[in-house]
């Protein structure tokens, strides 16, 4: 198995069809083509499937379990090739939703890089799902999450808790709080936060009625351009989005619990990690008290 066709699988990933991973490679599609056969003859299983008429790929069950292996080689590559240069510097690698990378964590980075220059901060954006994985995976060294799972070797504990606010365009200025029957379904702008916050939500608003569904938190606010829509989201957004096109958060009458995160280690981490795991995690208890 070489570079060229673990890049040439990741790239098909990004690119989502055979010729776009071509051209962002500088190949020929056939070429393309061939290392992918070639990939998967190694592999010993199909790792993508496309549907009649369709130029886009998806991946297969075995394609999905071969990313994390295909993402782990490629930093190993990298990590290689920088103690041959005699370059390499120490890594910690963090995995987190978008809420977390984008928004809540991003003054913790900031400090963290600055109190270590000489640490290489490497940050992955996943689902709170995936997150788990990619730690048993050993992709990540430390993760953050917004659901609580059981996995080997895996050890998970309460972090902080986020209030919830809700986001809307064109709403009185003056007012401070709206109860959800005031949102009308039709107009909201939806992320499933967890399955906690799915439950209270489904009180008030029937499933499959919203607007537009979205699954990170970064898109929420790019759907939130005409007066009446609006969203339910976590202080730290509600705090960086305000204000932005006529965007205001208000406080939210009957809401629900708040949302928890969770800290997501592995109990046998790298070696050369482990003390940077202990230092990013008291960076962030630091922050939150």
């Amino acid at each position: 198995m070489t570079i060229e066709l673990i890049e040439s699988f990741l790239a098909i990933i990004e690119r989502r069809t055979i010729s776009g991973a071509a051209q962002a490679l500088y190949v020929s599609q056939s070429t393309m083509s061939g290392r992918l056969a070639q990939l998967e003859a190694e592999v010993g299983a199909k790792l993508f499937e496309r549907q009649k008429g369709q130029r886009a790929v998806e991946l297969t069950q075995a394609g999905e379990d071969f990313v994390p292996i295909a993402e782990r080689w490629m930093s190993l590559l990298r990590d290689t090739e920088a103690i041959a240069q005699g370059n390499a510097r120490r890594t910690l690698t963090i995995g987190a939703p978008t809420l977390i990378n984008t928004y809540t964590f991003v003054p913790i980075y900031q400090a963290f890089i600055a109190a270590h220059p000489d640490v290489r901060l490497v940050m992955r954006t996943y689902h709170s799902s995936e997150v788990y994985r990619m730690l048993a995976a050993r992709v990540i060294d430390i993760g953050y999450a917004f659901s609580r799972r059981r996995v080997s070797d895996v050890v998970v504990r309460p972090l902080f808790r986020e209030e919830l606010r809700v986001l809307a365009a064109g709403q009185d200025a003056c007012q401070r709080r709206i109860a959800p029957q005031e949102l009308p379904a039709h107009q909201e702008v939806y992320l499933r936060w967890n399955a906690e916050y799915e439950i209270w939500h489904d009180r008030f608003w029937p499933a499959g009625q919203c607007l537009v569904q979205v699954d990170a938190a970064d898109q929420l606010p790019l759907y939130l351009t005409e007066p009446g829509r609006w969203a339910v989201v976590p202080a730290s957004i509600a705090r960086a989005v305000e204000g932005q096109r006529g965007i205001r958060a208000f406080e939210l009458g009957e809401a629900p619990s708040s949302l928890q995160c969770y800290e997501v280690r592995h109990r046998y981490p790298r070696p050369s990690a482990a003390d940077l795991i202990d230092q990013f995690s008291a960076h962030v208890r630091a922050a939150w008290g």
